[in-house]
């Protein structure tokens, strides 16, 4: 018997199907939505007669498609289904062929009821001109709006997350997404560490400014460290989530920001230069990878780390447990400390990191074709109650989680450890029905984070700020998409090949100002403009 129906008969066994009894468990506070009513559903749960259905397009994650091809196989469909009557027909493209897929599904003259994507990234024109071309039910958003409280009290709960949640012309776009805990909002999950070892044996104190960066990575070489600082290059500098760039004010890569609401444009920034100058005299004194370009994350930065060829980079704070745990497996000793965004002068603040947006970009859309509207906003509004957020997230009480004495949640052994070696990030998606979330819960994050060096990563981390950013949600009009997309083809990879040779040493540096002028001729001026009209508009939402 495979693994899938395994678990699907455990669960069934188990449970028996029993989820009214789920309704008005206690919940912890951090794991309640601010201003979430407890559901829209009848007092028996459910939406629809047991046989309702309607068709559902979208992606699987990697770690589901492991062990099953759809999500109507995930052993938790038919408990969902008895708790809203509610049975979707689940349209999964095979990992890899989403975006090919989605191509053909939009071009069809037959949609599915309803498809979850990014339309901001994978239609042209973005959600607006979807309803425009009749891809989307004209009236979508109104019908959420009188048809999904739960939904909406969480939107309107918070001023931020509702601005985030609408386009320019008033359509819903975060429908069906995941909304993180207030808590979590903001957070930066990336950021600078150290192998604590070597650090200690500098004789040093935790790098805070530029110039205590150069004098430990310099350190490091002069006591044999084979590669001092390393980064993923996949996306040139960007991999560097704006540490050392954030210092001069300015982001890593080929990147917009905006300064009190001026829209700017990196690498022609006078900070950018300074920036890049700094990269080119580290990459000559040995204190760069020198083959940064080529670095994969997975191949080399990972394994460069546990093998002790890495002193510092730029990592996920997932990476305190995990890369200790393969360290040890090893027979290598590996502890990892969180250092802070570096400074330019000690006081200073960083304005650019990673974190965490009010909203996740893929949303549920409903399209023209679909038969019945309210099914599928109600199917959906149920993942934002308090009874589907748990069945959801946590699973089922007794089995998958306990509620503690202090009416706060605890993943049991069965997704912790699990007895057949499902690993704790398969478990989310294999065991529970996380595919479909649509909130990320800041206890079980305290809890997943919960050693003192990840701890510590928040603190470090969050020592720097975001105000510099642009918001995730600004949408360019159809016109503005289309000139900036042609426009910025040219321009990012301009920018990688000549960024690249300036730190390289390849191109002089005197030549940075005709780089800048050669950026203009290319029409970035142009593309600034459009962007500060999308975040003028969105100021206004």
């Amino acid at each position: 018997m495979n693994m899938k129906r395994t678990i699907v008969l455990f669960l069934v066994m188990v449970l028996g199907l029993s989820l009214v009894a789920c309704q008005g468990k206690k919940v912890s506070e951090s794991g309640s939505l601010q201003g979430t009513p407890s559901s829209n559903v009848q007092p028996d749960g459910r939406i629809g007669d047991g046989n309702t259905t309607f068709k559902f397009w979208r992606s699987i994650n990697a770690r589901t498609a492991k062990v099953m091809d759809s999500h109507n196989d995930h052993p938790y469909y038919d408990i969902l289904a008895e708790a809203t009557g509610v049975r979707p027909k689940f349209i999964n493209p095979p990992i890899g062929q989403e975006e090919q897929q989605l191509n053909l599904v939009l071009s069809s003259a037959k949609l599915p009821d309803a498809i979850h994507i990014s339309l901001q990234k994978h239609y042209r024109g973005g959600v607006d001109a979807a309803v425009d071309d009749g891809i989307i039910l004209k009236n979508m958003t109104e019908l959420i709006k009188a048809n999904a409280p739960n939904y909406m009290a969480i939107i309107n709960a918070d001023e931020s997350v509702r601005k985030d949640s609408y386009t320019d012309d008033g359509n819903l776009i975060s429908f069906g997404a995941i909304i993180p805990d207030p808590e979590m909002r903001g957070l930066s999950f990336f950021g600078p560490m150290v192998n604590e070892k070597y650090l200690k044996e500098t004789g040093l104190d935790a790098p805070v400014t530029i110039a205590d960066w150069e004098e430990l990575l310099t350190a490091f070489k002069e006591n044999g460290v084979k590669i001092p600082l390393s980064w993923s290059a996949k996306n040139g500098l960007e991999g560097l989530w704006d540490a050392f760039s954030g210092a001069y004010g300015v982001p890593s890569g080929s990147t917009f920001f905006q300064v009190d609401g001026v829209v700017k444009y990196g690498p022609i920034e006078e900070g950018y230069k300074d920036y890049i100058m700094l990269m080119r005299d580290w990459y000559s004194k040995g204190l760069i990878d020198p083959d940064y370009v080529s670095r994969d994350l997975n191949k080399h930065i990972k394994p460069m780390l546990v093998s002790g060829e890495l002193a510092t980079t730029i990592g996920h704070l997932s990476y305190f447990n995990s890369l200790v745990k393969v360290a040890e497996v090893d027979n290598k000793e590996l502890i990892l400390k969180a250092l802070p965004y570096p400074v330019l002068n000690e006081g200073d603040r960083v304005h650019l990191r990673h974190y965490v947006p009010n909203v996740k970009d893929e949303g549920t859309f409903i399209t023209s074709s679909a038969n019945d509207p309210l099914t599928i906003i109600k199917y959906v509004d149920f993942l934002y109650s308090e009874q589907g957020r748990e069945l959801i997230y946590w699973g089922q009480e007794g089995i998958t989680f306990n509620y503690k004495e202090d009416g706060s949640r605890a993943f049991t052994d069965y997704i912790n450890n699990n007895p057949d070696g499902v690993s704790r990030p398969d478990a989310n998606r294999q065991l529970l029905f996380r595919d479909l979330n649509t909130y990320w819960d800041w206890g079980d994050q305290q809890y997943m984070y919960s050693l003192p060096t990840q701890q510590d990563g928040w603190e470090q981390w969050m020592k720097a700020d975001f105000a510099y950013a642009l918001p995730t949600s600004m949408t360019p009009t159809l016109e503005e998409g289309e000139k900036t997309a042609n426009i910025m083809s040219e321009v990012d990879t301009y920018v990688e090949e000549m960024v690249t040779k300036f730190i390289m040493g390849i191109e002089p540096i005197e030549n940075y100002d005709k780089f800048v002028a050669n950026i203009k001729k290319l029409g970035i001026v142009e593309v600034i403009g459009y962007q500060q009209s999308a975040l003028n508009r969105y100021n206004k939402r």
